[in-house]
């Protein structure tokens, strides 16, 4: 006979934050923002490039350390159902992440990393908030060096694993720590008003220092790359470099500080409003499903791997989500590609889910934490 899974617990503030990182991704899929400059306000629409997948990669580690105990370290026999539950999940995202890949659009598909993230976490599964915390604080300041350093010894011929963790867009060193952060916050009261106002200010504060030392810093790192290049550029562009998807610390440092700054934001939003931000929850409540969707409405209509930049063409696309995805959970209690996530994941582990998600302020949050919450996918053309 199997278990019954608790039913689901939504946290509200990080439905909304959800969504604000799915609205952030579909505006660097289609839309026209430029790249953005801190003292240049007619470019600030461009904060969307990278700190959108930045914040999903945080709220990952929320949502995982939620599914797996909340503030409870998970005690050593629970682990190989927490797992397997993981496992499924991960495959699944994974699996749709091929598949997205196949549509020919020329958005790089996070997914296939993402859903390898949920391998890479069951190490850590019992790891207390502070190691959590230094073990992350490591790998984002050694590793973009230690990386970009091998890369400029020239002698990777093939490599395309290491590629694949290490390379392009969605680089380990940068999203292994975010994730663990992401956990360790989970593991946390975060969503109590004094730590939500805390993450608030002091990573809105962190974001606008590593902004300005970005900017003071790029110069110096052009000039060394002209005038000595060799290990030292390529280190001190691995450490200052804030360009989106650069894979630097300080870049690390910066989004992820944006990150913790709007997750506080969206958690200060008071339950009043809840009836009223329907729809964002709504939208942060299906985040695989709006992500997917997307995509496939964006090979449908523009095929080839053509890309309209538009900012209209964004607008059109939030707005449809904000009207769907209301009215689909208003008659089904998960999105699609959630639902069937969760049931994989469940499958794996031998359980079974029961009754229907119960939406609770932050306050109302049990001491364990809330269990259950779905995960998120990220985002990105990008």
């Amino acid at each position: 006979m199997t278990a019954a899974a608790p039913a689901p617990t939504r946290i509200l503030g990080l439905d909304y934050a959800r969504a604000f990182a799915v609205f952030g991704m579909v505006g660097a899929h289609l839309g026209n923002a430029p790249a953005f400059v801190l003292t240049d306000p007619s470019t600030w629409d461009g904060i969307i490039h990278g700190n959108s997948s930045i914040l999903f990669g945080l709220l990952a580690g929320v949502s995982i350390a939620i599914m797996t105990g909340g503030r409870r370290i998970p005690q050593p026999h629970e682990l190989p159902t927490l797992r397997l539950r993981l496992l499924g999940r991960g495959g699944v995202i994974f699996a749709i992440g091929l598949l997205l890949e196949l549509l020919g659009t020329s958005v790089a598909i996070i997914l296939t990393f993402y859903g390898l993230l949920y391998l890479l976490v069951l190490p850590v599964l019992r790891m207390r908030p502070a190691a959590l915390v230094a073990l992350a604080v490591g790998i984002g300041v050694v590793g973009p060096a230690v990386v970009s350093t091998i890369y400029s010894l020239g002698y990777l011929i093939y490599a395309p694993g290491f590629d694949m963790l290490f390379g392009g867009m969605y680089p380990l060193t940068t999203w292994l720590p975010l994730l663990l952060l992401g956990l360790a916050l989970g593991r946390s009261n975060f969503t109590k008003m004094i730590n939500a106002i805390t993450m608030l200010v002091f990573g809105f504060g962190v974001w606008l220092l590593s902004q300005g030392l970005g900017m003071l810093l790029m110069p110096v790192i052009e000039d060394v790359e002209l005038t000595t290049g060799g290990t030292t550029a390529t280190m001190l562009r691995a450490l200052a470099d804030i360009t989106p998807h650069g894979g630097g610390t300080l870049e690390l440092v910066g989004s992820g500080a944006f990150a913790f700054a709007l997750l506080g934001f969206c958690l200060l939003i008071p339950r009043a409003a809840a009836t009223v931000l329907r729809p964002l929850s709504a939208v942060g409540a299906m985040p695989l499903t709006t992500y997917t969707g997307q995509l496939i409405g964006l090979a449908l209509i523009w095929p080839g791997g053509e890309l309209p930049y538009s900012n209209a063409v964004w607008g059109i696309t939030v707005v449809i989500m904000l009207v769907v995805c209301p009215l689909w959970l208003s008659y089904v209690r998960r999105g699609p590609l959630e639902q069937i996530a969760a049931h994989v994941g469940l499958l794996a582990a031998g359980q079974r889910l029961v009754g229907r998600p119960v939406v609770v302020r932050a306050a109302e949050t049990p001491n364990g934490g809330a269990p259950s919450e779905e995960a998120a996918p990220p985002s990105v053309r990008e």
